[in-house]
């Protein structure tokens, strides 16, 4: 045991020795992360070979924000328990009991996740989430899966322990002299504040930082590429992170064999032109998604319009190849998913920020990737809002291009992000910088409420007041500019344009598509 007054040197008072013991939980943290790394080696050796020592100081440092959430919300009662600015907390039995019930317990069970998970994450290939209440609840399998676990891996169970009592050896090493002699007024008053500050941190924390949006699951693509995300998150992360969001119900209309004699989704591929090859020819895509752009806005699809309020995007149609189609959802977060990764929404919740958000997707980035494109999401929004720029990593793109990258705040609309003729002059400006073949998605904003319109492009065509028709116009408008600026470019020529919409507006203009089919209509062109 330490001597008292080495302790008084170190810890002069009870805040101090949470902050150390808080501090210790978080090295435990990292240790296991490293742990978790070794015992994965192979599974995650796939990708380390390009990767340098920044990515992977890059990773841990990243990995702490996750272990922060984690420390913030087992060690929450043993915070309070702790701060409270009252003397009886100097009580021993008092000290003893809230140590061993409020800390060393959450914690050691935060830790027993981190192991179970790095043998049970190999088979189901993400850390563990809430819907593996669902698994024990099932029946007993659980149980017997246990004592299974223990002996298949011993080895790692005896880590665990030993991890486990080093925790609680170091912690009981912590001693701190109760300050009996001051008086009741001055400790309420600085515990009171020192409670306070501990709060303020804690909802930081429970947070992630004080970004927009709570971190979550795909926060990993900012840290991390999509083999290592289960490295750079915690168990216990991913678990509370978890709670309370719906999962996809799991449908069982035939058995297998029956369902085999009625329709099978596998399809065997008898000619070898089927499987393409990375050729100097292969043409560029770039996918244009409109935001709000429904159907009913074109007289191509519209024939109630007398007159069209897309006019670029009509006179686009009608040199290629255009056709109805249904948007996979009515907001924005459902549709990046569904566009790029063919994941459609099951649940009422988005993709982007469900459980299911950190698993292993196949995207068109990743598939173009093996035909040696390049890859680049654009969109002019605030960078981290509605985490496309997370989901643009998971996909596999090479490049994100949002309002930070753009640098130049006098073209922002003051909600969203930069004004879409303003964004797609600069994306074109890009691809002629991006090597070709390259595979683009341009996401546009303006055409949003609260459709807010660049103050040039007033002059020209002043409105009465803000309408989702008039920010079509203006969306429309910036589509021509668009395409009058890239026919310029060398590119444009081995380019395959393809035209769509996130969804539909829901306040329809034409009473027709106030209806169920009506409300998910949206156009898709294709032009080359």
């Amino acid at each position: 045991m330490l001597a008292n007054h080495s302790i008084d040197n170190i810890i002069l008072k009870q805040f101090s020795a949470l902050l150390l013991r808080l501090g210790i939980v978080l090295f435990f943290f990292s240790l296991n992360r490293i742990i978790f790394l070794l015992v994965n080696f192979n599974v995650l050796n796939d990708e380390t070979i390009t990767l340098s020592v920044s990515y992977w100081l890059k990773l841990f440092a990243g990995g702490i924000r996750f272990d922060l959430y984690s420390l913030t919300f087992l060690n929450v009662l043993y915070i309070l328990a702790t701060l409270l600015p009252f003397k009886f907390r100097y009580n021993t039995l008092y000290e003893k009991t809230t140590r061993i019930a409020l800390f060393y317990i959450p914690n050691v069970i935060g830790f027993a996740a981190d192991y179970i998970d790095m043998v049970y994450s190999q088979f189901t290939n993400k850390r563990m989430t809430s819907d593996v209440l669902d698994f024990i609840s099932a029946g007993d399998g659980f149980a017997n899966l246990i004592p299974q676990f223990i002996r298949n891996y011993w080895w790692l169970f005896i880590i665990f322990t030993l991890v486990s009592f080093a925790f609680i050896f170091i912690n009981n090493r912590i001693k701190v002299k109760p300050n009996t002699e001051e008086r009741k007024l001055s400790f309420f008053l600085k515990n009171t504040a020192a409670l306070l500050f501990a709060a303020i941190v804690c909802v930081i924390n429970s947070r992630g930082g004080i970004q927009e949006r709570t971190i979550n699951l795909n926060t990993a693509a900012k840290y991390a590429v999509p083999n290592h995300y289960n490295l750079v998150l915690n168990s216990s992360f991913t678990f509370l992170r978890t709670i309370g969001y719906e999962g996809i119900t799991d449908y069982n209309f035939f058995n297998e064999e029956e369902l085999s004699t009625i329709y099978s989704p596998v399809f065997h591929a008898e000619n070898k032109k089927l499987s393409p090859k990375p050729t100097d020819n292969n043409l560029n895509i770039v996918v244009i998604i409109l935001e709000s752009f429904s159907s009913e806005f074109s007289s191509l699809f519209n024939r109630n319009l007398q007159e069209s309020y897309t006019p670029n995007l009509d006179s686009i149609a009608r040199l290629g190849t255009y056709m109805l189609s249904y948007a996979n959802g009515t907001r924005s977060m459902e549709a990046i998913p569904a566009i790029i990764s063919s994941v459609p929404t099951l649940m009422n919740s988005e993709f982007i920020s469900s459980n299911y958000s950190s698993n292993k997707i196949t995207s068109l980035p990743y598939l173009l990737d093996k035909l040696n494109y390049t890859s680049a999401f654009m969109h002019g929004g605030n960078n981290g809002t509605m985490y496309f720029d997370r989901y643009a990593n998971m996909a596999g793109y090479d490049y994100y291009y949002g309002r930070n990258e753009y640098k130049n705040d006098k073209d922002y609309d003051g909600n969203w992000g930069i004004f879409d003729d303003k964004f797609l002059k600069y994306c074109i400006g890009q691809m002629d910088t991006i090597t070709t073949p390259f595979f683009t998605t341009i996401f546009t904003l303006s055409s949003h409420q609260p459709y807010t319109l660049p103050s040039d492009y007033l002059e020209k065509h002043p409105v009465d007041e803000p309408s989702i028709v008039n920010s079509v116009k203006y969306a429309d408008y910036s589509l021509g500019k668009f395409f009058d600026m890239a026919s310029q470019s060398e590119w444009f020529d081995n380019t395959l344009f393809v035209i769509t919409a996130d969804h539909a507006f829901q306040t329809p203009v034409d009473n027709d598509y106030n209806s169920r089919q009506g409300r998910y209509q949206t156009p898709i062109v294709l032009y080359h």
